[in-house]
């Protein structure tokens, strides 16, 4: 079954959209370092927005609080964040909170969320802006503690994408790397080949998802419903469904590897008893033994020993030329 069809803003949203026309009263947060090599971050945002208040952050700082300090700032009715998934995190947790809207700029490597959005081209966006159209997006939140048990330091993350345990992070490297290498391929065959490799050279991981102890492979969490429905899936065309998608590759039965790796080749991994799927609108985990590595939307968060990660049903107004279909 393919994904559902696409769906815009709910029509019965009751927060205001401002339209700041060519920027005023939007504040962008700018990460200099996201963007392709040689390019002028700064130049290309004052370009779509002449009259926004461009603000760098710099690698000691912390986005978040560059936002909400910028959101503080008088006349400013919405804020735009250029950058990767990472900056827009935490951008988008900070406009979450103030019940602000987000303009989504496509400055990362990968640019998931900005995709998903149909934000990929900046002169979109900044008409979507202008208009005021506008998508209605959950958000997930992470919290994970690390270091002493009896005295943990806690870690809260925004998650715009995705969450994992496992080998899920080497597999889309690998898938990503096989796109870029040899964009012709498709891109179901270029996840199957980066599963083959990944799942035939990995070891798995012991831990306790909602109190039930688990050897894995891999523990995928997708904010939102993605597709295809197996263990690498590209696509998202709901981002309000309201519902973590995990999906757990099992190392526990006899063969299990194999069975996988058969289910990979043979594309039908949704079907396999190795592949465990369910929704939820909260997953607790816990390390077994060795602290776990939780990967965020690409950032890596060692030492983990406990994590909750929910969805916020509807926190997010984000600006997008998808909404105007």
């Amino acid at each position: 079954m393919g994904p559902p069809r696409d769906r815009a803003a709910r029509p019965d949203d009751p927060r205001p959209r401002p339209r700041p026309r060519a920027g005023e009263g939007l504040a962008v947060v700018l990460n200099p370092a996201s963007g392709p090599a040689g390019t002028d971050s700064a130049a290309r945002v004052r370009e779509l927005f002449p009259a926004a208040m461009v603000k760098e952050v710099g690698e000691d700082d912390d986005a978040a609080e560059v936002a909400r300090t910028l959101a503080a700032t008088s006349g400013v009715r919405a804020l735009g964040v250029w950058g990767g998934d990472g900056t827009v995190g935490a951008v988008a947790g900070v406009c979450a909170d103030l019940r602000m809207p987000l303009a989504v700029l496509p400055g990362g490597t990968f640019n998931h969320f900005a995709r998903d959005l149909g934000a990929l081209e900046g002169a979109e966006v900044a008409d979507a802006v202008a208009a005021g159209t506008a998508l209605v997006c959950d958000l997930g939140r992470v919290r994970a503690e690390r270091g002493d048990p009896e005295a943990p330091e806690e870690v809260r993350v925004v998650m715009l994408n995705t969450a994992s345990v496992g080998v899920y992070p080497n597999l889309v490297r690998r898938r990503d790397h096989l796109r870029r290498r040899l964009p012709w391929l498709p891109k179901r065959a270029a996840g199957t080949l980066a599963a083959l490799r990944t799942f035939g050279a990995s070891t798995p991981t012991w831990l306790e998802i909602d109190g039930v102890r688990r050897k894995v492979w891999t523990l995928y969490i997708g904010r939102g419903r993605y597709w295809p429905r197996d263990i690498a899936p590209l696509e998202r065309p709901i981002l309000d469904d309201g519902v973590l998608d995990l999906r757990a590759a099992s190392a526990r039965p006899r063969f299990a590897r194999l069975r996988l790796l058969t289910a990979l080749v043979t594309g039908t991994a949704e079907r396999s008893p190795a592949l465990h799927e369910w929704d939820a609108e909260e997953v607790e985990l816990a390390a077994l033994g060795r602290p776990l590595v939780l990967a965020v939307d690409g950032e890596v968060v060692p030492g983990v020993r406990r994590a909750t990660v929910r969805v916020e049903r509807g926190a997010l107004t984000v600006y997008s030329p998808r909404a105007a279909g």
